[in-house]
């Protein structure tokens, strides 16, 4: 189905449960995280041909990011109920979006990796064990320790084993 979003429309909402699947015919959005909050991080603007949604659409678990329209965009939503068809029509943009999921995690686990080297830096930087300790506890508590850990649920490089 076929759907108009003006400017600054929210058409993907982090946190929320979403199944569907998103491919922009014309205009462009804009993905972040913590969207409308001081610390919202633009995490890319899409274009026409791209596609987003893939979390909720192939895990169905709540969107890990907002998506809002940088200006008018049609956006043709691909539902749970459409995707098997959709996919045997449309296999060779169905590869593409995993070889774009593949590839986002490479870049996360480098980021990951990075953020893991400053910290460890940082942590040895530190002269004394009070200080090691406050800090190893600010970072425990940190929102981007929150979601570097959810991000890496979510996008299966570590699991929770209750």
């Amino acid at each position: 189905m076929l759907k108009q979003y003006t400017e600054d429309q929210v058409i993907l909402l982090e946190g929320k449960k979403d199944l569907s699947l998103y491919k922009i015919i014309s205009g462009k959005v804009v993905a972040s995280i913590n969207h409308g909050k001081p610390n919202e991080t633009i995490i890319g603007v899409l274009s026409s041909g791209a596609y987003f949604g893939e979390i909720g659409a192939f895990t169905n678990d709540p969107s890990i990011y907002s998506v809002v329209a940088y200006e008018d965009c049609l956006i043709m939503e691909i539902t749970k109920d459409e995707m098997d068809e959709y996919a045997k029509l449309n296999y060779r943009d169905l590869l593409a979006i995993m070889s774009n999921m593949a590839n986002s995690m490479i870049k996360l686990k480098t980021n990951i990796d990075l953020l893991n080297k400053d910290i460890t830096s940082l942590l040895n930087d530190h002269d004394n064990a009070k200080n090691r300790a406050e800090l190893k506890d600010r970072i425990k508590k940190s929102d981007i320790t929150k979601q570097l850990i959810q991000y890496q649920i979510q996008m299966g490089l570590i699991s929770l084993s209750l």
